[in-house]
């Protein structure tokens, strides 16, 4: 392995950051899925807004199964999180006549109609939008945006029985697809509270045993609140992604970011409200305090828009993903162009291939800096992160590899900016998959039988790690590998680092096991029908897709759908 800040050293081919991809009618059948899996797809995105309840199961569907056809390609449980974006307070025009985009031209007439009649049915001269109240406020001359700008409105009168329909003028033209976001220039809606759609929508993820919640409209922090409480009720284990997408956040933004579990920022929302200057301001103090509180954050929009109609990514497209690198943004958030483009695989496969260029470089001008102005005396958990991110930093490590219950040290390890991937070894599913926006870490859901010495199954776990690593080409033989695990059976003692070097073949871990003779994972039979009884838990697992939720919304009974796993939101290590 080249030293890290070598200007010849090789390219890694496994990126540090993360990738969301918003699923649509371009990637939800299952060649396409299994096509992003390949490409790198770490978070499958599932929009409320742009789907039913029966399309948001049959897409649920296809994941499952495409991760599990992947798994067994790959020989061992692949972890990828699954993810629903509620719709919250936000506007959106409905779906088009036959499907297909229509041209809007400048100087013509367009009604925006909240008659639920032309909800499938939008034509040149009539657009549904889903309108939360009653439009009878909005005065002549108010403008309206529609897909972040591209499209430009001024309201001219509001007619109807119900005075449903907006008569306005087209001061802009474009091309206007279906389902696209609404903005009411200087209009804001009360957001104290989630909407029933919102809560119906909480009510299946939580059957469904989803990751992440994504809330897109957040200018307070009210609804995060609400959804906890929900999630308390519910005994769900949904995190919570905060959207920030207006210029209402910087009022409150420390204590949103405080309480989510993650956070997005959403630039072409903010470019509405925003100059680009005070985007790119938002965008450096936002993941500034997101790093302080160690809350992963990722940025979406116009991230490669040139990919949705097949063309190769311009300069400038490239430099917009290594500048937000270098900001210190987690991951992206992909939307049209997964979930619509020519291409979504490609796109990723793109994406992935640039981050993997840019990761080593942008770390070139810190190599001898402190990975962070750490507060001290500090917590031991967080002495012992920094610790193996400092030791990793000072012997040129290939990876670390953690074993974790909960997945908080190897979370805890993410907040400290390791330059190497963090290999995290966990027996639960849930937590394995919920890692899946901290940079860096690449969890693997180790599933071998357990073995009565518990030292040796700690140990197990750790090689398993490093074969990843070699099976991913991160570890080569000869490379230093930085080890954390527990000093005794039990929560609360993952404090024990240790150094080897990675052997050419033979385990370094010295036992008389049939069990390392066993692989991670090895199905009995290869046909799709039978992958769901396998031995891998992450497989087996069984969901009841309902078609609808029980009389009278969602219950405070605790779905019995899968196993007890811990809950993330833990402090100390484990």
């Amino acid at each position: 392995m080249m030293a890290i800040g070598d200007p010849t050293m090789e390219i890694s081919q496994e990126p540090l950051s993360k990738f969301v991809c918003t699923i649509g009618h371009s990637s939800s059948s299952l060649q396409a899925l299994e096509s992003l899996l390949e490409a790198g797809m770490s978070v499958a995105l599932i929009k409320s807004c742009l789907m039913s309840t029966d399309e948001m199961l049959q897409t649920v569907r296809n994941i499952r199964e495409a991760v599990n056809m992947y798994s067994v390609q790959i020989n061992r449980a692949y972890p990828l999180a699954v993810a629903m974006e509620i719709k919250g307070q936000t506007i959106h025009t409905g779906r088009l006549h036959g499907g297909e985009a229509i041209e809007i031209i400048e100087g013509s007439n367009l009604i925006l109609t909240t008659n639920n009649d032309w909800k499938d049915k939008g034509t040149i001269e009539k657009v549904f939008i889903d309108c939360p109240q009653k439009v009878d406020y909005l005065d002549q001359g108010t403008e309206i945006k529609i897909d972040f700008g591209k499209i430009l409105l001024n309201v001219n009168y509001i007619m109807g029985e119900e005075e449903e329909d907006i008569v306005c003028q087209v001061v802009k033209g474009g091309t206007l697809n279906e389902n696209r976001t609404v903005q009411l220039t200087g209009i804001h809606f009360p957001t104290s509270k989630l909407t029933q759609k919102d809560l119906d929508d909480l009510g299946l993820a939580t059957n469904l045993s989803l990751d992440f919640i994504f809330e897109p409209s957040f200018p307070s922090e009210s609804l995060l609140e609400e959804i906890l409480t929900f999630n308390e009720r519910r005994h769900s284990n949904l995190l919570i992604v905060a959207k920030l997408q207006n210029k209402l956040v910087n009022e409150n933004t420390e204590s949103i970011v405080k309480q989510a579990d993650a956070v997005v920022l959403v630039r072409d929302a903010l470019g509405v409200e925003m100059s680009g200057v005070r985007i790119v301001s938002t965008m450096d103090n936002i993941c500034s305090m997101c790093k302080k509180l160690g809350k992963p954050v990722l940025v979406e929009g116009d991230i490669l828009p040139s990919m949705c109609s097949g063309k190769d990514p311009s300069l400038l497209e490239v430099q917009d993903i290594v500048t937000c690198q270098r900001i210190g943004f987690d991951g992206f958030v992909l939307g049209d162009v997964t979930a619509n483009g020519s291409n979504p695989a490609k796109c990723v496969k793109e994406i992935v291939t640039i981050c993997c260029q840019a990761e080593p470089s942008s770390w070139q001008s810190k190599f001898f800096q402190k990975p962070t102005q750490a507060p001290q005396p500090m917590d031991p958990a967080h002495a012992i992160a920094l610790s193996v991110v400092e030791t990793s930093f000072r012997i040129a490590a290939s990876a670390v590899v953690v074993t974790t219950t909960s997945g908080s040290s190897a979370r805890l390890i993410s907040r400290y900016s390791p330059r190497v991937p963090v290999i995290a070894v966990t027996s639960h599913s849930r937590v394995a998959r919920q890692l899946a926006l901290w940079k860096a870490i690449i969890a693997y859901h180790y599933v071998a039988p357990e073995v009565k010495d518990w030292q040796t199954n700690i140990d197990l776990r750790l090689q398993a790690g490093i074969d990843l690593g070699k099976a991913k080409s991160i570890v080569e033989p000869g490379d230093p590998l930085v080890l954390l695990s527990n000093s005794r059976p039990g929560t609360g003692f993952t404090n024990t680092i240790r150094v080897f070097y990675a052997s050419q073949a033979d385990p370094w871990v010295n036992v008389t096991s049939d069990n390392l003779k066993m692989p991670v994972f090895k199905p009995e039979k290869t046909s799709t029908d039978d992958i769901t009884q396998q031995q891998c838990p992450y497989l087996s697992q069984q969901v009841t897709f309902h078609d609808k939720l029980p009389e009278g919304g969602p219950t405070s009974e605790k779905p019995k759908l899968f196993e007890e796993e811990p809950i993330l939101r833990v402090s100390p290590f484990h």
